[in-house]
C-alpha cells in the first residue's frame, strides 16, 4: 500500500518528515513562486518553506486550497489566471445492478472478481466499464433507496424496521455490478469554498454539478445495453448515477494541458504560472475516462516525480 511502499520508506530511508494532525490553510506566493505553506499543526501556526511544493490533497481539497490562497498577486486564487481552478469537475456516473446468477443464490464474498470493457466504445460513443463489487453489503441496497431527500425515501425510512427483514430475505445475496460511465468536463461543474464554516469551525466546500444532455443520453444507452445482456437473470437496479453524493472518483478540477488559457497545469503537472508548484492528484485529469482513476494517478505521480528530480534536483 502507499504507506509501506511510499511514505514510510521516505521517512526512514530518505530523510522525509511526516507531520500528523497538520492542516494546510493556504499558500503564500509572489508572481511566480510559492514562498510559504501556511499550516496549523496541533494548535500552532507554521510557515513551511521548500524549493518545490507538490499538492496531492484530492480533486476537491486541492482546488479549494488554491482558491483560498488569494492575494494581491492572485485575486482569483493561486495559479488561477485561467479561472479554471475548481472547474471541470467530473466524478463518473456510477449506478448499481444486483444480479442473481441462479435462483436462490446467496453470494457472500466481497471481492472484485469481474471486470469488462465490452461497452467502453459503442457505435462511435464512449461509455465506460462494468466491474463487480462482490456481494451487496447487508441492507446496503435498502440504505441506497432511503438515503435521499424527498417524501418517498422518508416513508421508506419510517417503514424500514418492519420492511428490512423481508427486504433482506428477498433482495440481498446477489452479485453487485457497478456500471461506471465517463462524464465529460464542463466549466459550470465545479467546487467552490463555502461561506459557512462547519460545526468544527473549519471551512466547508460547495459542489455544483449537473448532468448535461450528453451524459443523460449516454447513460440511458449504457444502462440499456447492460440490462439487455443481463436479461436471462433476475436483477435489481439502483440508479445512483444522478446523485451528487456519489463522489468516489472526483477528478478534473486543475486540468493539465498545453494552453494556459484553458488549463491550470502544463503537461508535466506544473502550474503554468507558478514555477515551483505541482499537482499530482486526480485534479489534473482532462477527462474522467470510463475507468477507475487510481492506477493512472499513481503512474502519473511517478512520471512527475522523475521530471521533478531531473529539473529541480539534478545530481
Amino acid at each position: 500500500d502507499a504507506a509501506r511502499n511510499g511514505v514510510l520508506p521516505a521517512v526512514t530511508e530518505h530523510g522525509a518528515h511526516l507531520l500528523t494532525q497538520c492542516r494546510v490553510l493556504r499558500l503564500q506566493a509572489d508572481h511566480t513562486q510559492v514562498q510559504q505553506v501556511i499550516a496549523e499543526h496541533r494548535g500552532d501556526m507554521l510557515a513551511l518553506k521548500a524549493k518545490v511544493v507538490v499538492l496531492a490533497a484530492g480533486a476537491l481539497a486541492t482546488p479549494l486550497l488554491l482558491l483560498n490562497s488569494r492575494s494581491g498577486q492572485w485575486p482569483r486564487g493561486l495559479a488561477n489566471g485561467s479561472d479554471y481552478v475548481g472547474r471541470n469537475l467530473m466524478r463518473h456516473l456510477m449506478d448499481w445492478i444486483e444480479v442473481w446468477p441462479q435462483p436462490g443464490c446467496k453470494i457472500t464474498a466481497e471481492n472484485k472478481e469481474i471486470g469488462l470493457n465490452d461497452f467502453y466504445f459503442w457505435e462511435g460513443q464512449k461509455y465506460g466499464t462494468v466491474q463487480s463489487a462482490g456481494a451487496m453489503a447487508n441492507l446496503a441496497s435498502m440504505d441506497m433507496l432511503t438515503n435521499h431527500p424527498g417524501w418517498q425515501p422518508k416513508v421508506l425510512r419510517l417503514m424500514s424496521p418492519a420492511v428490512r427483514p423481508i427486504y433482506d430475505r428477498f433482495f440481498n445475496g446477489g452479485l453487485l455490478l457497478a456500471p461506471i460511465m465517463e462524464d465529460l468536463p464542463y466549466l459550470d461543474n465545479r467546487v467552490l469554498p463555502s461561506d459557512r464554516p462547519g460545526a468544527d469551525g473549519r471551512q466547508r466546500l460547495r459542489i455544483r454539478y449537473r448532468l448535461h444532455p450528453s451524459e443523460i443520453e449516454r447513460r440511458a444507452v449504457f444502462m440499456r445495453q447492460i440490462k439487455e445482456v443481463l436479461k436471462p437473470f433476475r436483477t435489481l437496479t439502483l440508479r445512483t448515477g444522478a446523485n451528487n453524493s456519489t463522489l468516489g472518483h472526483v477528478c478534473g478540477t486543475c486540468r493539465f494541458g498545453t494552453d494556459p488559457k484553458t488549463s491550470v497545469l502544463d503537461p508535466q503537472n506544473r502550474a503554468h504560472e507558478v514555477a515551483n508548484l505541482y499537482v499530482v492528484d486526480a485534479s489534473f485529469f482532462p477527462t474522467s475516462t470510463g475507468l477507475n482513476p487510481s492506477l493512472t494517478v499513481a503512474a502519473n505521480a511517478l512520471r512527475v516525480a522523475e521530471h521533478l528530480n531531473q529539473t529541480h534536483f539534478p545530481t
